[in-house]
């Protein structure tokens, strides 16, 4: 059996054991025993790790009373792991600098230089390089994380991890709304603002826009909106509709009617005929009907939306009357043949 700094034999680990079940897992599949019971107690151990430093020790026990020895001096095994040491980082770098990771390689020999580098435990995308730098440049807040290098033929024994910390100022800052979907007047409404900073973000403010005026609306990461009402504004998109459409004719009934878009809605219509300068208020309401029109009724007619914000007018809408031809027929009798008669004896 084989012992790894344990100088009485204590315990039941072992780096080598006949009776395998007491072989400790950190060395199952990597010790083997090339010796014999005889004269040789050769021991192997592959994928050596700097953990693997220390004394070991050699015993082998018989069936006969005494017949137990160890060999109390050892073998002391150094194992000399790779160091790999920042170039220029002292501490956290910012987004944009220059970072150099530089691996140094003790006692190898020219066949083993190419080197794999590690990041998170993960082999990196620059893998099997025969440069001995890592170089970011610039360096990135994706590039944070622990790296760690090893000779490629020997990739489990690693080098000490060097954790690369990188500040960088709040990005992919976005608003999220709780709950989704439509809101509905009256209810409350919390936005929620998200960003991706190191040091993590320190002050979140609420802003509130229209056009070009902004205004302060409070602080947090969570904003609060209860009771949520819509804005309000003054009429606009005002505009008139005609009933019946298309040609009107002259002593039939139209229809006018005014649509507008107001919150709160319109409160008062009015409306107006024009004939050049000259303006008359002919009704008010959402519709104005013309029964029995005639010809007197042809302009231009336009409507007022109000509310207590302001006023708003449509645009004019000219109405042409279409006359109607009618035919009068004569009760009235000639009697050709008299009249001709006369004529002739005249």
């Amino acid at each position: 059996m084989w012992c790894h700094n344990n100088e009485a034999f204590l315990g039941t680990s072992y780096v080598y054991h006949s009776r395998l079940g007491s072989v400790s897992p950190e060395y199952q599949h990597r010790a083997e025993y090339l010796g014999n019971k005889l004269n040789n107690c050769t021991l192997k151990i592959k994928d050596l790790r700097a953990a693997d430093s220390g004394t070991y020790k050699f015993r082998f026990e018989t069936d006969y009373h005494g017949g137990k020895w160890t060999g109390h001096f050892g073998v002391t095994l150094s194992v000399s792991g790779e160091d790999m040491s920042p170039s220029g980082v002292t501490g956290a770098v910012r987004e944009g600098d220059s970072v150099t990771l530089t691996c140094y390689t003790r006692r190898c020999s020219p066949t083993q230089t190419k080197r794999i580098w590690f990041k998170n435990g993960q082999p990196f995308s620059l893998t099997h390089t025969t440069a001995n730098t890592l170089r970011f440049n610039p360096v990135s807040y994706g590039d944070s994380g622990d790296y760690a290098c090893a000779v490629k033929e020997y990739r489990e024994s690693r080098s000490q991890g060097f954790t690369l910390v990188v500040i960088y100022a709040p990005k992919d800052t976005s608003v999220s709304v709780s709950p989704s979907g439509e809101i509905v007047e009256g209810s409350s409404v919390i936005l929620t603002c998200s960003s991706n900073a190191n040091p993590p973000v320190q002050n979140y403010t609420w802003f509130k826009t229209n056009g070009a005026a902004v205004w302060e609306k409070g602080s947090g990461q969570s904003f609060l909106i209860a009771l949520i009402h819509p804005p309000q504004y003054a009429p606009k998109d005002t505009s008139v509709s005609v009933s019946p459409s298309g040609e009107i004719v002259e002593g039939s009934s139209v229809i006018l009617t005014c649509s507008s878009n107001a919150n709160p809605p319109v409160e008062r219509y009015a409306w107006f005929k024009t004939n050049g300068a000259a303006v008359w208020e002919k009704g008010s309401g959402q519709s104005f009907t013309i029964a029995e029109i005639s010809s007197g009724d042809s302009g231009q007619y336009y409507c007022e939306a109000q509310n207590k914000h302001a006023a708003h007018n449509s645009t004019t809408r000219t109405l042409t009357i279409t006359g109607t031809v009618r035919i009068i027929q004569s009760d009235m009798r000639m009697d050709f043949s008299r009249n001709f008669v006369n004529y002739l004896s005249g």
